[in-house]
């Protein structure tokens, strides 16, 4: 009997063993994928983190290009803007120098049309007299409707929208209303700018 309770008991350790191996064997399986699947997200994760890494110096590189490029820009508004008043005293400099040599004559442009080789401008002299109870201090006085035509090599300064811009002969199709000095010699016009009214 000692032999059969000690078959039994060899039995049943063995049986166990083999239940606790089954179980232990099956642990190690699950354990051995979530470490692969852990591995895997890991390598997932570290991919992310190089394409995040590549994107974020491609975004430091375009900010410095465009900090370059406002720069750039910003250093050319300036180069514009002297050149612009340069530009303006220059032309004021002329503008005094003839206008001290020259005899001029005020004009409101009422139209204009290219032709070859001038301009015919059809204008309505007037002049700009003082009138304390007018409300800029002076009103235009008109005189005589002519027609008048410039030479297309004759210096024309004509404003524009854009400040930094000055409009050549043909510029005269767009301004018509506006306000003009002409400036003769011997009988013929060889300086023309408008002129703001206040």
């Amino acid at each position: 009997m000692k032999r059969f309770w000690f078959v039994l008991i060899v039995l049943f350790i063995m049986n166990g063993c083999s239940d606790k191996e089954e179980v232990n064997g099956e642990m190690a399986d699950a354990l051995n994928d979530l470490e692969r699947k852990v591995s895997a997200l890991e390598q997932k994760l570290t991919d992310q983190q190089v394409k995040i890494d590549d994107q974020k110096e491609t975004i430091d590189e375009q900010a410095e290009l465009i900090e370059k490029q406002e720069q750039r820009l910003k250093q050319e508004e300036d180069i514009k803007k002297n050149d612009h008043r340069r530009l303006d005293e220059k032309i004021h400099r002329v503008y005094d120098l003839v206008s001290q040599t020259t005899a001029s004559e005020t004009a409101i442009l009422n139209s204009s049309e290219v032709k070859d080789g001038y301009i015919e401008l059809v204008v309505t002299y007037a002049d700009m007299v003082e009138d304390e109870n007018a409300p800029n201090g002076f009103r235009l006085e008109e005189k005589n409707e002519e027609t008048v035509l410039v030479d297309v090599s004759t210096p024309v300064y004509l404003g524009s929208i854009d400040p930094h811009r000055m409009l050549d002969i043909q510029g005269f199709k767009s301004k018509k209303g506006a306000f003009l000095e002409f400036f003769k010699k011997d009988g013929e016009i060889v300086f023309v700018q408008e002129r703001y009214l206040p």
